[in-house]
């Protein structure tokens, strides 16, 4: 197994959250233009709101930064240890699947109990890719 390897599945899920970020950018700037939104909002996310949609867009992009930096620590450790191994491969591309899924979800329909599953789901990847570091020390 080839060590780096690992950053393929990083290298998508950084990608995509600089595609959320761009999404939440472009729709803000958007809301502010058609009105929707004043511009003052956004100094300190007061004095209005944003429609639920745009909301949840901006929530989203903040959970991509709660969990995935785990992730991120995660498989730069299975690197520095070379932990990295065909099981390691399958847990981070299931992590990054369960993120694109999750994306679906809040950005879908936005079902809680979906999104909680997967969210739960995305932790548990993390976790047992820690146990696999942990057992090849």
């Amino acid at each position: 197994m080839i060590n780096s390897a690992i950053f393929y599945p990083v290298a998508v899920l950084v990608l995509w959250t600089l595609a959320i970020l761009l999404m939440v950018g472009l729709s803000r700037l958007g809301a502010v233009k058609k009105g929707q939104v004043p511009l003052s909002f956004y100094r300190l996310y007061r004095g209005g709101e944003e429609p639920d949609k745009l909301a949840a867009m901006g929530r989203h992009f903040h959970n991509l930064l709660e969990v995935p930096p785990l992730f991120y620590l995660t498989c730069i450790i299975a690197y520095l240890t070379q932990s990295v191994s065909t099981a390691m491969m399958i847990l981070a591309w299931g992590f990054v699947a369960s993120r694109l899924l999750h994306s679906a979800i809040h950005l879908g329909g936005n079902k809680v109990q979906a999104r909680f599953s997967v969210f739960l789901i995305g932790v548990l990847i993390v976790v047992a890719m820690w146990v696999l570091i942990l057992l090849h020390l």
